[in-house]
Formats: structure tokens, C-alpha cells, sequence
């Protein structure tokens, strides 16, 4: 035990800075990246599942987890000095795949996997805000198509919806990154632990990704009617809010819907 101490130890010095910063952005909830907080209830609840199941699995040190270790070391080095923070974060799950992997073996390494992928995708460096510009460009396009089948006057022009001499704008807010975001990684964290075939996990939580795509496009075509028929007058943004917020839970209760529904139910009581 003494090893891992000073591992543990070695890492809590190198990270404790990227920490801070992580733990703030989750939770701060006006960020893109709050939903990373999850992060923390899933790797509690998997090794409270799953630590017995964990002491149990022999150990097979392997020298295959050294190169991890130096590419690890050499992002960590290299995103410190640069100050990039894509390198010094994406460093840490790296590392840790390759010290489990050096001294507990391949077996370990995969029954930890899920926490180390599920803490990258919750890391609060990921550029997600990159996608938000071309999500406006597409929204706007695709839901001024839409309006024009409903027998309306509309067209777009960049991130503008031009509705019946109005024009209505798909800000950065609008773009559904923030939900994309969240609903993939509430869809991830619960379907982990259904008892269903691991392809159809991952065609759930890919499904999820086109759900919330789905959702938006209609949040934004409903509230570009809604300015319409009130004349543009009233609170629309706290509409849009809300019928955001409505979409997102019945985005939830289909995957959780469709989640059970797959589950096995003689395998129910295993898992």
C-alpha cells in the first residue's frame, strides 16, 4: 500500500490546482459544464457497487502501462508550460490508466475503465462551446425550413430567422449545446447501469445526442411561433427558458422509458 500512497499523494500535488478549477466550473451552474458534477455521484456508487468485485480481481502488473505513464507526464508537462489546459487535464485520466495498468494489470484497467471515461467526457475543458456557432447556423436553417412548410414567410440569413418580417435571433444559448451536453452525460451515467447489452447502451447514449438535437429544433421552432402570434410582446426568453427546461425532462423520461424497457428482466436483480 505504501506505493500507491505516494502515488496518490504525487498526483494530489500535481493536479490539486486543475482540481479547484474543475470543482468550480461544476459547479458553477450557469456554465456548460455543471452537469460535470454528476462526475462525483458516479464514481461514488460505482466503487460502492463494485469494490468488492474490485478487491477480488487478481493483480498482473504489466509493462504495457509505462508508455501511458510518459505520454501522460510529457501532455501534463507540456499543457503546464504552454498553459494548455486540454494537455495538463486530458493528462490525469490518462496517467491513471496507466498506473492501474502498471500495477494491478489489463483486468483492473477495464473494471475501472467506465469511471475514467465518464470523468473525461465530465472534464470542464472539453471545447463543447466550439460546436455552439454551427449549431445556431444549422438551427436557424433547419427550423426556417420548417416554418416555411407550416405555410409561413420565413428565410435565414446566418444565425437570423426572418419570420414574417421579423427577425428572430438563435443566440449562443439557443444553440442546445448545454442540454446536448447534459443529456448525453445524465444518459451515460444511467444506462451504465442497466442490465442491457453494451451495443445497445451505446446506441442509447449516441441516441441521445440525436434526441436532444431533436428537442431543440422544436423548442426553437414553438417559441419563434410563439413571438409570432404574440406579436413579438411579452416575456419570450422566459418562455424559451421554460419550455427548455420541459423538453429536457421529457428528453430524460424517454431514455429512462426506453432504458427499462431494454433492460433485461431476469438480470435485473444481478446488476
Amino acid at each position: 500500500m505504501r506505493i500507491e500512497f505516494l502515488i496518490l499523494l504525487t498526483l494530489l500535488v500535481m493536479y490539486f490546482k486543475h482540481a479547484q478549477y474543475w470543482v468550480s466550473q461544476w459547479l458553477d451552474f450557469g456554465s456548460f459544464y455543471s452537469i460535470g458534477i454528476l462526475v462525483l455521484i458516479f464514481i461514488f456508487f460505482f466503487f460502492k457497487d463494485h469494490g468488492k468485485e474490485l478487491l477480488e480481481v487478481p493483480k498482473l502488473p504489466s509493462k504495457t502501462g509505462i508508455p501511458l505513464i510518459l505520454l501522460a507526464l510529457a501532455m501534463y508537462y507540456v499543457g503546464t508550460k504552454s498553459d494548455i489546459k486540454y494537455f495538463s487535464s486530458f493528462s490525469f485520466p490518462l496517467l491513471l490508466a496507466g498506473v492501474v495498468l502498471s500495477l494491478y494489470g489489463k483486468n483492473m484497467l477495464l473494471k475501472v475503465l467506465p469511471v475514467l471515461l465518464f470523468f473525461t467526457i465530465a472534464l470542464p475543458v472539453l471545447p463543447v462551446f466550439r460546436i455552439t456557432l454551427p449549431f445556431q447556423l444549422v438551427m436557424a436553417k433547419a427550423v426556417s425550413a420548417f416554418l416555411g412548410m407550416l405555410g409561413l414567410q420565413s428565410g435565414y440569413s446566418g444565425s437570423l430567422i426572418l419570420l414574417e418580417g421579423r427577425h428572430i435571433d438563435v443566440e449562443a444559448g439557443c444553440a442546445g449545446v448545454t442540454s446536448l451536453y447534459s443529456l448525453f452525460v445524465a444518459t451515460f451515467m444511467y444506462v451504465y447501469y442497466k442490465n442491457i447489452d453494451f451495443i445497445k447502451k451505446v446506441y442509447l447514449v449516441a441516441g441521445s445526442l440525436v434526441l436532444s438535437i431533436i428537442g431543440n429544433f422544436f423548442r426553437i421552432s414553438i417559441t419563434c411561433l410563439y413571438i409570432l402570434y404574440n406579436g413579438g410582446k411579452g416575456h419570450y426568453e422566459q418562455f424559451h427558458e421554460n419550455l427548455g427546461i420541459v423538453i429536457f425532462v421529457i428528453l430524460l423520461c424517454v431514455v429512462f422509458v426506453v432504458a427499462n424497457t431494454l433492460e433485461e428482466p431476469e438480470n435485473a436483480e444481478q446488476n
